[in-house]
């Protein structure tokens, strides 16, 4: 088993080589690679290059990369988003939420 991190608690200033760079230093074996809009690694502007580049990267640094995508079908309705947001205290899903699952 490897000791890894995920980006999702990394600040959204770093790069990703930054990430990697610090990741490897602190002593990290694996990284849980994460797409969000603010960040250097948005899933909408992911190319073959730029995923070849990623990984290059990774394997330079030693890092084993890790990726979970989860893509709502059209009209799915994400229990497990409303549950937890109900758990955390809110009382109801996001209003937010509400209107995509509408969608």
């Amino acid at each position: 088993m490897k000791v890894g991190i995920s980006g999702i608690i990394t600040p959204s200033e770093w790069t990703f080589e930054e990430t990697l760079e610090k990741a490897k230093a602190a002593g990290y074996e694996a990284f849980e690679l994460t797409f969000r809009d603010d960040r250097d690694t948005k899933f909408d502007d992911l190319t073959d290059t730029r995923i070849a580049d990623m990984v290059k990267l990774a394997e330079d640094y030693e890092i084993e990369l890790h990726l979970r995508l989860r893509r709502a079908a059209p009209g799915h309705h994400d229990q497990r988003r409303e549950r937890t947001e109900t758990e955390r205290g809110h009382g109801q899903a996001h209003p937010r939420n509400r209107e995509e699952v509408r969608h």
